[in-house]
Parts: C-alpha cells; structure tokens; sequence
C-alpha cells in the first residue's frame, strides 16, 4: 500500500519531536532558529493589531516558540496553539509552566480539523508561520482554509509565512543532513494559492519575512532556494454578499 505524503510528513514530525530538548532547530539549524525566530515575532508585534485584539491562534505552532514569545509581551492577549504532533503540545505546555506564562494555552490538533477541535469559537488573529507547505494538496490546503474562515470574527486576519515560487509551484522531498530526516513540502506560488484561499479570503499585502535588514550577511544562509522567497502574507476574511 502507498503511504500518503499526509502520512510521511506526519511520521517526520513525529520523529523530529523525540529529539527536542530545547530551542527548535528544524528550520535553520540551531544557531540560527532564535534569531529568526525573533524576526518574525517582532515582524508579528509590529505589523499585527495585537493591541487591538484579544484572542489569537497559531495553527502548526510546533513547540510554541512563537505563541510563548508573544504571549510574554502581550498579557493583555491570549494565544492558543495548536499542533498536530502531542509531544510538542507537551513539550509547549512545560515551557509554558517553567517561564510562568498565564495567557498562553495549547491543544492537539491537525491544520485540516482544528475548527471542531479549538476550545474557543472565534478569534481576532490566525497565525500560520512555515505550515503550508506541508499541506501537500489541493483538497488539504482548501479544509485548512475553511478551518480558519471557521473560526475568525469578520474583523479579524490571517496571517501565512511561506516560502513563495517565483515560477510554477515546486515539491521538495530530500533528506535533511542537519536533521537526518527525510523532507517533504511544497513551496506553492501565489497563483495557485489563490485559487484555494480566494473563495474565503481577499490578500491585504505581502511583504518579505528576511532581508538584508533584519539579518545582514547571513540572509544566504536563510533564503537557500534560488526559486523561492519566505514571504509574509496577510489576508482578511471576505464578507457575505446578499
């Protein structure tokens, strides 16, 4: 029987959680994670109405680096998160604790069901940084949109971190040396996002995630694929004609 990239992705995780023990390094290796980590927490800071609002989900929030980081800054705001890999809810959760956090929370749940499993109904933010691209599918990418228009406020945005094609949407699946694990995502182009998120969003703006400003020579190191970008976008949830 084929196994599904659904389901290798998943056992990448999975194996990926049991060798955490401290600041996550999947994306760029340990002694880059925290910087850019801070990047885009300071991006989401500036740029975001985290004043404004009360209520804000991070959907694939892995060990909840973000959530707790924002969550420390904002009392004001309560952020859950959410994942679909139980030892990094775990894992989240003892940080939680340890850095004595009282406005963040956490629950287990996949990108494509989180709507029937999220404790709260409605939320002013929906945060998804590096997921998408781990939704291989058409049919995956358009239940995680609809999971989202689910649970947000007509008021409210959503806000993706991908790694956008410049050309045709590609499929990496190659093994990580750094991590020792087999990697699986698709780095899809914003035609064909659109076609998935136009039904339910309408794009506010775009903006790079890295530049030579906030990370100066070692941006090389960061963008490691010529055809694509990591990219901030940031959509609000289209209104219902009549």
């Amino acid at each position: 029987m084929e196994i599904s990239d659904k389901e290798i992705i998943k056992k990448i995780f999975e194996n990926r959680a049991e060798v955490i023990e401290g600041h996550d390094p999947w994306r760029y290796g340990s002694d880059l994670a925290e910087l850019t980590d801070k990047v885009e927490t300071d991006w989401i800071m500036n740029n975001l109405p985290i004043n404004s609002s009360r209520l804000m989900l991070d959907v694939g929030c892995g060990t909840g680096r973000h959530v707790l980081e924002l969550a420390s800054h904002k009392k004001s705001l309560t952020i859950l998160g959410c994942d679909f890999i139980e030892k990094n809810i775990e894992f989240a959760n003892s940080e939680k604790i340890r850095m004595g956090i009282t406005n963040a929370s956490f629950f287990c749940s996949s990108a494509t069901d989180f709507a029937e499993n999220s404790p709260v109904s409605k939320f002013d933010i929906i945060t998804a940084i590096g997921l998408i691209q781990y939704l291989t599918t058409e049919n995956e990418l358009l239940e995680f949109t609809k999971n989202c228009a689910k649970l947000m406020d007509d008021e409210a945005v959503l806000l993706l971190k991908h790694p956008l094609s410049y050309n045709e949407t590609f499929v990496l699946d190659y093994h990580r040396e750094e991590m020792d694990t087999r990697y699986i995502s698709s780095y899809y182009n914003m035609g064909d996002l659109m076609s998935v998120f136009d039904d339910y969003f309408e794009l506010l703006s775009s903006d790079r995630t890295f530049t030579e400003k906030n990370m100066g020579d070692i941006l090389q190191h960061i963008e490691r694929d010529e055809r694509a970008v990591q990219m901030w976008l940031l959509f609000s949830k289209k209104r219902k004609t009549v």
